[in-house]
């Protein structure tokens, strides 16, 4: 690319963009990892591959670590962090695990320590403060059945008014 379109291509490069995928089963379970090494759980996800489209990056973290891919249906969560590199942080919903599903599910080795099925207000307890933060945002607009997604910078609503205003 040149020109101008050359000079948002290295931008968008420069960007640091992370997926995570909001997966339930049939009860409205969400589908948490315990990365390799860590005491924290999370949703699905990780690091986007420069100029990768946010479903096939969903597939391809599922396959990775519970080796199953995932098919992402809509982003849920849009959230813009500002420290030293900005980055953005999409939380995808993905297609229902259903019952006769689960036994396909495995964690992968070096990736994933472990997998479970939670309902939302276990996972309080099981994840970081953030992780939790986005993905109860997403659940909300999930269950709400409304096709927008919420917007949030450094995990906050930018429109609440308990946000700082400068």
């Amino acid at each position: 690319m040149t020109n101008n379109s050359g000079r948002a291509a290295d931008a968008a490069s420069a960007m640091h963009i992370d997926i995570e995928a909001l997966t339930c089963d049939e009860q409205g379970r969400w589908l948490l990892v315990q990365p390799a090494g860590s005491k924290k759980w999370s949703l699905v996800g990780g690091p986007a591959k420069a100029f990768e489209e946010l479903a096939s990056a969903a597939g391809r973290l599922g396959r990775a670590q519970i080796g199953h891919n995932l098919v992402a249906t809509r982003p849920l969560v849009i959230n813009r962090v500002l420290d030293q590199h900005e980055r953005l942080q999409f939380v995808l919903a993905t297609e229902r695990i259903y019952f006769d599903e689960l036994r396909y599910l495995r964690p992968q080795i070096g990736h994933t320590a472990a997998l479970r099925f939670v309902f939302p207000r276990e996972a309080r307890d099981l994840m970081a403060p953030a992780a939790y933060t986005r993905a109860t945002a997403a659940w909300k607009v999930l269950s709400s059945k409304n096709s927008g997604c919420a917007y949030l910078e450094n995990g906050l609503d930018p429109l609440s008014p308990s946000v700082l205003r400068l």
